[in-house]
Formats: C-alpha cells, structure tokens, sequence
C-alpha cells in the first residue's frame, strides 16, 4: 500500500485527533524521531537520506545528506534503488550484444527493479506504480500480534480517522436498533458524500467483515445441527473430529464444506448452484441458446456524467468523447460500487424489456440462469442459459429443422464497403449427414 507521507501535516492532523477523537488520547508522539533513529541504526539512516551521486567514483554511493534536516520522509532512497540496479545488472550472465539486446536488457532491468521496489510491476486498482515520489518501505505493524476485527468493537474508526474523525459511528457503535453487518456496509458505500466508495481499501475491509461475520454465524448453526450425527455409525463427538482419518471422510463426501453453502462465491455454493442448473436441465431439457452479454463501459456516457458528477465534476458528451482510454478508466475505478449495478441494471433491462418482450427475439422464453464473472481489468460479464418454448432438439428433429429455426433468429452480416472485413471473415456452414449405426455382429 503506497501513501503519500508528509510529516507536517500529520503532525497537526495527530494533535488535532488526539484533541478531538478519545481513540487517539493517549497517543505520544516523539518529535525528535529522527534523531532517534539515527542513534539507533545510523547505517540504515545513512542509506536513507544519502545522495547516490556522490563518491561514485570509487564505485560506491555516497550518505551524506545535502537536504535541510526535518525532511527525510520526504526524501528518495536512491542509494537503494541504484545499489538494487547495480546488483540486477550483475546478476546478468550474458551482456546485451546488440543494440536491440541492449534496449531489451534496460526494460528487464526497469521492470525488474519497478517490481521489487513497489511490489508489483502491473498498475491496478489498489497499486498506483506511476506516482512520481520518494518511496520508502516501512512496516507499520512490526512486532505486533493480529487481532481479529470482531475482537476490537472499534477496529473501523481505529483504522480510518479520516472517516470517523471523531472515533464514534462504526460497526462496533451501539444503537438503538441493530444492524446487520452487511447492511451496515451498503450504507456506508452508497452514502451520499462518497468518502467510503473512493477507498479501495476500506471497500476490501467492508466485505471482508461481512463475509467472515456470514462464514462464523454459517459454523455455529452447522455445530447446533450436529447433535446427534454420526460417521460411519460413531456420534459425531470434538474427539472424534481430532481423528484425520474421519477428517477426511467428511471431506471426501464434502461434509465438510456443506455449511459454506450460502456463503457467496464458495465452493460449495457453487456446487449448489451448479445441481440448481442440472435439475433445470432434467426437468426442462438442453437449453436453446447459450448468450453472452459484455459490459460496453467505456461507451456508456450517463454512466461517466453519473460518476463524476459525485465529485462535483460536470463532464459534457463532447468532454466524454475526448476522454483517453486510461482517463475513462481512472473514472470507472474510482467508483466501482456505482459501475457494477449500472451493468446489473442493464442486464436485468434486457431481459424484462427485450428477451421477454411480445416480440420474441429469440423465441418465446420459458426460463433462464445467468452468472456473473468479472474480466480481468474488473468489467463484469454475464452468462447465461436460455430455455426457448417449442424449440427443435438435436437428434429429435432433423438437421434441416435445426438450422431452419436458428437461420430464423440468427444471422451474420459484414458491412459491403469493408472489403478487408470480407477478405479477413470467410463463414462456410456444412451440414454433415447423421450417421447410421449398424447393429453389433456377436460372433457365437
């Protein structure tokens, strides 16, 4: 995780929350932790607010700091990434030979070097790689025990005061009425000032809370449902559960994971999704159509206006077409909560309004199942299966039959003027002939 650091700053922001937020009372803070730290580990300081442009002469990079004290957050450790491209360039066997090898081995070496000073080489939601910065790596937590986020009531105004400035208002507040956490979080991401759906952070710690709290009240139904069971005609008892090998007999017969059922996006609820189809395929038959429906995000302009208008920024058509292709989805990624059920809503739009219209372009729909993925730069896609009333089946009617009703609602068509389209695209449909089986000749 990657932020912007700049001392002064948080040195009013921490007198301020520990004036205004009771978590932050007994904060102390040390002004004089530079000096400190100097004392405590001066070679690691030294590397820290070093100019590795000196002394390069005698081949290694110069600690002497040329900066102002009371800066050295501030500062860029460029001994360490110089000294971590000199030893990179080392480790190279084969020197570049040709100018192409040559420009070949630098964008190993940067990516390489991007990759092990900031974590990841690619950018994405969660990691920006182009803040031009002084980066530092720290570990925050060091020496520390983890403690379940159900075991501190104040986990969430702890770990976001920009969100709760005053220490009061998360999960763990007591009210009046009870909320669950699930509804918790949806209104804390559709709130109308938008200072949770920006963070991706507090996004990922939003579900994380709420499926854990699922996945724990899932387990203490499952062990209330136990009394009484047995394996292999042994009641199910917490000694009996220290043994592996009945261990494994629950899971071999996925007794195990049989309680995640309802936990969304688990293996066993995906199992019961996937018997849920299956029995749709007994009862009503193959499905007719197999449609595939991609989100068209970067050409859905109200969807652009609707997202930046919660930052107070007013884009016109004409501003939305000039947008770049990186632009559009920086906007996109700043509030995926609002993307995701604009895609939902469509989707269900076409369904309702099109695929179950008196029309019938596609036939006469009898029932239909949809699942939805998630592409790899986080654009949601659907798929889905649909039953089609009085459709032809395979090996029932024949092959002319077949093809007569999809030619009725399927076709292909390229543009006459795009003759490069036409050179590229060539469709050739061949009808093979059932083939007939003889019957089996058993020798006496």
């Amino acid at each position: 995780m990657y932020q912007l650091v700049r001392p002064a700053v948080i040195s009013k922001a921490l007198k301020w929350l520990k004036k205004e937020n009771k978590l932050f009372t007994n904060v102390q803070e040390n002004d004089n932790w530079e000096a400190d730290w100097e004392n405590d580990d001066e070679e690691l300081w030294t590397a820290m607010v070093s100019d590795p442009t000196e002394n390069a002469s005698e081949g290694q990079s110069s600690c002497s700091s040329n900066e102002p004290e009371g800066t050295v957050s501030e500062k860029l450790s460029e001994c360490h990434v110089q000294d971590l491209t000199d030893s990179i360039c080392a480790s190279q066997a084969v020197q570049p030979e040709s100018e192409e090898d040559r420009l070949l081995h630098e964008d190993q070496t940067a990516a390489n070097r991007d990759a092990m000073t900031k974590g990841l080489p690619f950018e994405s939601c969660f990691h920006v790689n182009n803040i031009e910065a002084h980066i530092v790596n720290i570990a925050p937590g060091e020496d520390q025990s983890p403690l379940p986020i159900y075991s501190d009531p104040v986990f969430e105004e702890g770990c976001n005061p920009d969100k709760y400035p005053y220490g009061s208002g998360g999960l763990g507040h007591q009210r009046k009425v009870k909320i669950t956490p699930k509804k918790f979080f949806v209104q804390r991401v559709l709130d109308v000032d938008g200072r949770f759906v920006r963070d991706p952070q507090y996004l990922n710690i939003a579900q994380y809370a709420a499926e854990r709290k699922n996945v724990r009240d899932q387990i203490t139904i499952a062990l209330r449902k136990v009394t009484g069971k047995q394996i292999q005609g042994k009641t199910v008892t917490a000694g009996l559960l220290k043994n592996n090998y009945y261990v494994r007999e629950l899971m071999r017969n996925d007794q195990a994971y049989k309680f995640l059922k309802d936990v969304r996006g688990s293996p066993a609820y995906w199992q019961k999704v996937f018997y849920d189809v299956l029995a749709m395929v007994r009862q009503l038959g193959c499905p007719t159509w197999f449609l595939s429906l991609s989100a068209a995000d970067m050409q859905w302009p109200e969807l652009f206006t609707l997202i930046a208008g919660e930052r107070g920024r007013r884009l016109t058509e004409e501003d939305i077409s000039n947008l770049s292709w990186n632009e559009k989805c920086v906007i996109l990624r700043s509030n995926p909560v609002t993307a995701a059920p604009q895609f939902k809503y469509r989707v269900d739009n076409f369904f309702s309004l099109f695929l179950k219209s008196n029309a019938n372009p596609l036939g006469k729909l009898t029932d239909y199942f949809i699942r939805i993925e998630f592409q790899g730069r986080g654009s949601p896609h659907a798929h889905a299966l649909l039953w089609i009333e009085n459709a032809p089946t395979i090996d029932v009617q024949t092959d002319e039959e077949v093809c007569k009703f999809v030619d009725q609602y399927i076709t292909c068509s390229a543009h006459p003027a795009d003759t490069d389209l036409q050179n590229m695209v060539h469709v050739k449909v061949k009808i093979r002939p059932p083939v007939k089986s003889e019957p089996l000749k058993l020798s006496p």
